[in-house]
C-alpha cells in the first residue's frame, strides 16, 4: 500500500491537494512485471491527538 498525491480541479475551479491511498498488484508475465489492478480511495483523515 502507498500513497498518490497531486492536484484536482473540478469544474474547471480552483486546483486543490488531494491525497489517495492506493494498493497495486503486479504480475509477471512473459519476464515483465504488469499491473493487473489497482485499488484507490481517500486517505483516512488523521484524528490522532497533537
Amino acid at each position: 500500500m502507498g500513497y498518490e498525491r497531486g492536484e484536482v480541479a473540478v469544474d474547471g475551479g480552483e486546483k486543490s491537494p488531494m491525497t489517495l491511498r492506493v494498493t497495486h498488484i503486479y504480475r509477471r508475465e512473459d519476464g515483465e512485471w504488469k499491473l493487473v489492478h489497482r485499488h484507490a480511495d481517500f486517505a483516512p483523515i488523521d484524528e490522532s491527538p497533537r
